[in-house]
């Protein structure tokens, strides 16, 4: 999995961080497959966060996807793990807050959410998932992010 391009034009090295939490993936997929059709949720820990995320749409079947406090990158990065083995009728993405956290500008995320790479891998344009729509999450400024907001 680390022999792949890095989308962030990085080291593949900088996502090895993650290989724990995808490789759990996988092997609760062999306990307990995933639904087919269901529309996938991915992204950072909002989203692994979400615990009530079938409750909250009791009529679909989803696939929670969401990692740590990953950024925008290493979702693209991991996104044939993460949305690959589904083939999900609708994939949900919410990556960037910790993109901003981490010191990167708004624009800055817009463009890593627009890049070439990133829309080839999630996103509609070229998308390997073709039949599969995607549409992102709008960042929110939550609570856990206050102390990073500028004072007016």
């Amino acid at each position: 999995m680390l022999d792949q391009p890095s989308p962030s034009g990085g080291e593949a090295a900088e996502f090895i961080e993650w290989q724990t939490e995808i490789a759990a993936f996988a092997a609760i997929d062999r306990l307990a497959p995933a639904p087919a059709g269901a529309v996938l949720f991915a992204g950072s820990s909002s989203i692994r966060l979400w615990h009530t995320l079938a409750a909250d749409f009791p009529e679909l079947p989803t696939i929670n996807r969401g990692f740590g406090g990953s950024e925008i990158a290493d979702s693209a990065y991991f996104a044939e793990q993460l949305i690959g083995p589904y083939h999900p009728r609708a994939i949900v993405m919410y990556a960037g807050g910790n993109d901003l956290a981490d010191g990167k500008s708004p624009g800055q995320c817009a463009t890593r959410s627009a890049h070439s790479s990133t829309r080839r891998t999630i996103g509609r344009g070229g998308c390997r998932w073709p039949t599969s729509p995607s549409s992102p999450i709008s960042h929110g400024a939550g609570n856990c992010r206050r102390s990073a907001r500028p004072t007016r």
